[in-house]
């Protein structure tokens, strides 16, 4: 009966499946700020698209403190596109293009995330259909007023079966994480491993560095995660802490009420290993909340950032699998202690994939949003900012 059960905790959202899971003791039944000092303020909050220009969704944000840029997935009631917007620091509208639409070759045009160093954005996404299977590109575009490219992947970077045709041993190429450091670029994609159900699941992802123009595959690598987690691999997030690459990623969690779903932190080492008694993290250990979808992060001074999806506990019922849709920023600080968590999305939007800038003295939250009940088309992105209170260093900008 348990194997049937977890074998139906998913959580979906425009094609993204996200499930891993656990064994803990824990039983902590929220997420307690240690004490009442604020240290993020809601200062303002935005809706950039509307029916009008067609919509938008699952929004990434990117900033090298002289522009905004917001990378969306967009006309979703149309030939979906991916697009991006470059604003200033006070959200004026300085461009705004489209980058890729779909084709008959490559099908339609899905998920994509970004990465960036000091000068570039890098920009993985996946195009497919059940006819064309899934294929996964990469483009890198220069920070300027008109974000524009300079190098791109020379065609697909990994071809793979269609997201809900995947056996296992293949790849997944929906919702790729990447990250980029010391000129390096590393890409991650999921590895499918169902069939034996979810306890008896691998959490596998596979590895790529790629060269800085994105046109050769130097070194591929299996990242197999299973002796901190039980479950096939889901949404992840790579992040750079203190010359450290790490993981940070929704997993399962069996509690004394039953299962629930928490966020891990995975530091690696040198070789993409790691210490299953001291490079793991618990960033959330929640028995009546579930939190998935890490989506965005940020590591500023000391203090990191993490965005993320929480659902309630029906979530994992089988018989009742939704969550409520409610997007989280947490704070914590530099022995990974949280410090404040605040909510991103407004009372009454069905809200997912929420992306996290640090810019001087504020912090970014882009998301994608829906009117609860509403079509899942008519979704719109919106970016909300929040004052980080008793900063060190103070730029003078308010936005």
């Amino acid at each position: 009966m348990i194997r049937k059960m977890i074998k139906k905790i998913v959580v979906i959202a425009l094609g993204v499946l996200t499930i891993a899971a656990i064994p803990t003791g824990c039983s902590k039944s929220s997420l307690p700020v240690p004490n009442d000092v604020i240290h993020l303020q809601r200062i303002r909050s935005l809706q950039l698209t509307d029916e009008s220009q067609g919509y938008g969704a699952r929004p990434e944000i990117a900033s090298n403190g002289e522009y905004i840029y917001i990378v969306y997935l967009g006309d979703l009631t149309t030939q979906r596109s991916h697009k991006v917007r470059v604003y200033d620091l006070d959200f004026n509208l300085i461009s705004e293009r489209i980058l890729q639409t779909g084709t008959t070759e490559y099908g339609g045009v899905t998920d994509i995330r970004i990465s960036k160093d000091n000068n570039y954005v890098y920009t993985f996404y996946e195009m497919a259909s059940p006819e064309t299977g899934a294929n996964l590109f990469g483009a890198k575009y220069r920070m300027d007023e008109s974000f524009t490219k300079v190098a791109e992947s020379n065609g697909p970077i990994a071809k793979s079966a269609f997201f809900f045709d995947a056996v296992d041993g293949e790849e997944t190429l929906n919702d790729p994480a990447s990250i980029v450091v010391n000129g390096k670029v590393y890409l991650m994609t999921k590895i499918t491993d169902k069939d034996g159900g979810v306890l008896d699941a691998k959490t596998l992802y596979n590895l790529r560095e790629l060269s800085p123009d994105l046109s050769e595959i130097i070194e591929t690598k299996e990242i197999d995660l299973s002796k901190a987690t039980i479950g096939w691999a889901g949404l992840a997030n790579l992040i750079y802490i203190n010359g450290k690459i790490h993981i940070i990623l929704g997993t399962l969690v069996s509690y004394p009420s039953g299962l629930s779903s928490d966020l891990r932190m995975i530091r690696f080492d040198e070789d993409w290993g790691f210490d299953k008694n001291n490079d793991v993290f618990y960033l959330t250990e929640t028995e009546d909340t579930t939190e998935t979808m890490p989506v965005g992060a940020r590591f500023v001074d000391n203090t990191l950032f993490i965005s993320y999806r929480t659902g309630e506990v029906t979530a994992v019922s089988p018989e009742n699998p939704k969550g409520s849709g409610e997007l989280w920023l947490n704070m914590y600080d530099g022995n990974f202690e949280l410090i404040d968590r605040v909510r991103v999305s407004a009372e009454g939007i069905e809200g997912e994939h929420a992306s996290v800038e640090v810019i001087g003295d504020y912090v970014y939250v882009a998301y994608g949003g829906s009117i609860s009940g509403s079509d899942a088309m008519k979704e719109n992105v919106y970016v909300v900012i929040f004052k980080w209170i008793n900063r060190r260093k103070d730029t003078g900008h308010s936005p």
